[in-house]
């Protein structure tokens, strides 16, 4: 009976333990996301890597798009697009708000989840790509070797292989 007791105690002993340190994760995990609430959601790069003269703007789940258009017009702004099924926004600025000033202002707003600059996306490879098999991929490197056009991409319909 001691041993099944000694066996009993160390298992609650080790379930306490256990379950102290999840508790502390998950208080921890908690506090990280609330710092993070606080700071800006992207800061403007000084590369002019976006475009200039707008910016992208999710509103929070129960702002509408009159709280959008009462922003924008205290901006002097106007929204260019509404993205559909989304909360998000492509918002023209006048040309004397910059892209730095309007992220600040919108993002001040208790209306917007975000706002961030409108990032221009380069392609991440420019030059033939490593994979050893690229060359037998011919439908993604048309070269006419199929009698079709060059570089639209597509073979011809019934081309072959090479």
């Amino acid at each position: 009976m001691s041993l099944l007791t000694g066996v009993l105690i160390s298992t609650l002993l080790l379930f306490i333990v256990l379950l102290g340190a999840t508790q502390e994760a998950e208080t921890q995990a908690a506090s990280t996301a609330d710092d993070t609430a606080e700071r800006p959601s992207f800061p403007v790069p000084d590369d002019g890597e976006y475009a200039p003269g707008q910016i992208i703007v999710e509103l929070e789940e129960e702002a509408t798009q009159a709280d959008l258009a009462a922003i924008n017009e205290r901006n002097d702004a106007s929204t260019e697009e509404n993205l559909p099924r989304s909360d998000v926004n492509v918002v023209d600025l006048p040309d004397d708000l910059s892209v730095s000033e309007a992220v600040r202002r919108y993002e001040a707003s208790p209306d917007v989840d975000y706002a961030e600059p409108d990032f221009l996306l380069q392609p991440a490879q420019t030059v033939s790509p490593s994979d050893p098999y690229y060359p037998r991929l011919y439908g993604l490197n048309n070269t006419g070797q199929s009698g079709g056009t060059p570089d639209p991409g597509v073979p011809p319909q019934g081309a072959s292989p090479p």
